[in-house]
């Protein structure tokens, strides 16, 4: 359902991008941080957390004495962070 429905709202925006009609293109120019800046974003972060417990195993995070990340959650929190950091970024620069 979720792929029907990706298809069916990003094929019109693909093909007049293709034609390279003025209202596409006006749409990419006026909103290019949230069309690509943070796809890219998210796929940054994905890659630097795939580095990361390729490198060093398991990822487990303590913050003071209050939670621990292990397991599972570790990686996760970490992806969250490093991905709310660049959205950060990307605000601040556009």
């Amino acid at each position: 359902m979720a792929l029907a429905q990706s298809i069916v709202f990003t094929l019109p925006v693909a093909v007049a991008s293709w034609k390279q009609e003025p209202w596409a293109r006006d749409l990419v120019t006026d909103h290019f941080p949230a069309i690509i800046g943070l796809p890219a974003a998210a796929l940054a972060s994905f890659l630097i957390i795939a580095a990361f417990e390729a490198r060093f195993d398991k990822i487990k995070m303590k913050v003071g004495q209050l939670v621990e990340f292990s397991g599972a959650s570790g990686p996760i929190v970490l992806w969250v962070l490093c991905f709310c950091a660049m959205a950060s970024g990307i605000k601040l620069v556009w």
